[in-house]
């Protein structure tokens, strides 16, 4: 309806019901766009009001319809070119009910009344071009969390998002494409369409600091009871122990899982049935004594079954036999209730049991390989070296109870504990996870393991990859998630967030970490401001030089302050608390955020100033890779301190510029 008093422009009145759940909007406008479509060939026209919510009006009229609905994917998809039955699609900038500004994408020449609900010129809303629509957007402050991109988003990004197929789909992006977006959004959609149930969708984190930047926009996409977890807490138990670069890679590869399926094989003892005296057992009167046929029993011919489901099925045989073979165990007993209990529960046949199927945890397994003494020979002949055997080897605790299990050994006992077992404690029946590129072979067979459906949004960016484990392309990780239905790989070419002239200074390190990926081309044009800063300084200056500077980035845009973050090399404590410390003597905790460069995956801020590019360059567990992150988190601005030290300047130069 239309205030022309007040020369403004409402969308239809919203219901006390919808009013009453405002906040889960988060400030966000209701309403996003308006579509006419054609109707009666052309002759007449409906116009719809696509919002964040489905909204009716008192009489139970529809009045917006969801950007989730089904209806709305093919008017939301049609293109200027081909426009089908869409005559209008109008996008709105809305500041409650009341629009602001508004563009029209689609615009159908014979479509000549669309302009009849807006007031008077002087007072109407201002037109605003696509660039000028878009940039508005991204030219806001960043806060303390991810906000969804309903208002913007673009074609290429909502053809993922509605993609509705239960497989695995990989989606590649380059810094600030959108690509975590894209997979919170299509989490929304699938869910309101009912295609899975909340509680059925697990989203992986790559950190907590990551979830908690994220956690509102499911909530203002209306959707909730979607449970999101850090990777590393997917994993019974707690890790308090470490692993040098070199066990990491080991323990977390595939050859790992071998080496483990063979450990648990190993346990199997079947030379303990080889004498007849040791597969004899005393029934009653006489003596019963198993065929040597029962050896092949223990083994592992045929299907591949879990070890406690070979040990119950070897129990159940000796068990039949006696129970057979007569004597104190003949007829009437064996028809007696508990008759078959009362002689598995006997001391010689447990005993028996145990010498061939020994009862064994899966933390002493690995503990036992861990030594480095027979088990892990046995288990690693072939498939690891003796340089890896001996490089995964530790001195272990004094007790079980002690093991100071690093975070790859927690993924390590998951894998025994199916191998024994053959059972998941939790399945789920879609998955997304973010910052995919990190996931290592082991942490992959997991996640299939909870997802047998592989239905499965994985979000990623090759050259982002800072984990244990590389991956030329994503064929290798996908063939070990995708499950029955296969997957399919989609790129985002387009770049929203970061600005121009960090892309272009960021494009020769991309094309030298991931050579088949597209870098994507980035939509913000020059700005008119100094974007891009690189300051070298003296080493006594660099985090004070850093703070004066964040002081003046740090403003408001007159609504909500600017976030700013500096981020520091992972294993350089003394410039970690040399930043905290200056930043506390300046009160600016409130204003800036500290982060080693392990620390920001995932996550976007106005400002960002990196401190000594060459010193993250040169980590040992993420690299280039490494520096590649840290220089593509701003929205706004990037600043690079450094300082000279020999060959360390030219290296700084030599890193940054990757060539």
């Amino acid at each position: 309806m239309t205030d022309a008093k007040a020369g403004t422009t409402f969308i239809p009145e919203t219901p006390p019901e919808l009013l009453a759940e405002d906040d889960d909007l988060g400030g966000a406008a209701l309403v996003i766009k308006r579509v006419d479509v054609a109707d009666d060939k052309f002759t007449e026209s409906q116009t719809f009001y696509i919002g964040r919510r489905v909204v009716r009006t008192p009489e139970g009229d529809l009045a917006v319809i969801s950007w989730h609905a089904r209806a709305a994917k093919e008017w939301m998809l049609a293109r200027s070119d081909d426009p089908g039955d869409v005559l209008l699609r109008r996008d709105l900038r809305c500041d409650g009910r009341k629009v602001t500004g508004y563009f029209d994408d689609i615009k159908a020449p014979r479509h000549t009344d669309v302009g009849a609900d807006i007031p008077g010129e002087a007072e109407e809303p201002q037109w605003l071009d696509l660039e000028d629509f878009l940039l508005e957007d991204l030219r806001r402050a960043r806060g303390g969390q991810m906000r969804d991109i309903v208002e913007t988003i673009q074609r290429e990004q909502f053809i993922l998002v509605s993609d509705e197929r239960k497989s695995l789909l990989v989606v590649q992006g380059g810094p600030g494409t959108g690509k975590t977006a894209v997979g919170l959004h299509r989490v929304s959609w699938l869910l309101f369409n009912n295609v899975f149930k909340a509680s059925d969708v697990l989203v992986v984190g790559p950190h907590q600091g990551f979830l908690k930047y994220v956690g509102q926009v499911l909530p203002q996409l209306g959707t909730r009871g979607v449970t999101s977890i850090e990777l590393a807490r997917l994993w019974d138990g707690e890790a308090r122990g470490s692993d040098n670069l070199e066990a990491r890679r080991i323990k977390s590869s595939s050859k790992m899982a071998e080496v483990l399926r063979r450990a648990v094989d190993n346990l199997a003892n079947p030379k303990a049935l080889e004498s007849a005296a040791a597969r004899t057992i005393q029934v009653g009167p006489r003596p019963v004594t198993l065929p040597s046929s029962f050896i092949r029993f223990t083994g592992t011919e045929g299907v591949r079954l879990p070890y406690l489901v070979r040990r119950r099925q070897f129990t159940d045989r000796v068990v039949d036999h006696l129970l057979r073979a007569g004597g104190a165990a003949g007829k009437r007993s064996r028809d007696e209730p508990g008759a078959r209990k009362q002689v598995e529960q006997r001391r010689d046949v447990m005993r028996m049991v145990s010498r061939v199927f020994p009862s064994v945890s899966a933390e002493e397994l690995l503990r036992s390989l861990l030594r480095g003494r027979q088990a892990l020979r046995a288990a690693a002949a072939g498939v690891l070296s003796e340089e890896e055997q001996q490089a995964i080897v530790r001195t272990p605790a004094a007790k079980v109870s002690q093991e100071a299990w690093s975070p790859e050994d927690l993924v390590c006992l998951e894998e025994i504990r199916f191998l024994m077992t053959g059972e998941t404690s939790v399945r789920w029946q879609h998955v997304v996870v973010d910052e995919a590129q990190d996931l290592t072979p082991m942490q992959a067979r997991s996640l299939a393991r909870r997802c047998p459906s592989g239905s499965m949004t994985l979000l990623g960016d090759l050259a982002q990859a800072t984990g244990v484990h590389r991956y030329a392309g994503w064929q290798e990780l996908a063939g070990q998630l995708g499950g029955q239905s296969g997957g399919h790989l989609a790129e985002l070419t387009i770049g929203y967030r970061v600005p121009r002239e960090v892309m272009d200074f960021a494009a020769p390190l991309a094309a030298v970490l991931a050579p088949d990926t597209t870098f994507p081309r980035s939509v913000r044009p020059p700005a008119d401001d100094e974007v891009l800063r690189i300051i070298r300084t003296d080493p006594s200056r660099l985090v004070a030089e850093a703070i004066e500077r964040v002081s003046t980035l740090s403003g408001t845009d007159g609504k909500r302050g600017r976030s700013v973050a500096f981020i520091l090399p992972d294993d350089d404590p003394g410039m970690l608390r040399s930043a905290q410390a200056g930043i506390a003597a300046e009160q600016l905790e409130s204003v800036i955020q500290v982060r080693t460069a392990g620390q920001i995956k995932g996550l976007e801020f106005d400002h960002v100033v990196v401190l000594e590019p060459a010193a993250i360059a040169a980590q040992e567990w993420a690299g280039l890779h490494g520096l590649y992150v840290a220089i593509t988190r701003c929205t706004q601005t990037l600043t690079i301190l450094h300082f000279p030290f020999g060959p360390a300047a030219d290296r700084s130069h030599w890193h940054v510029r990757g060539v």
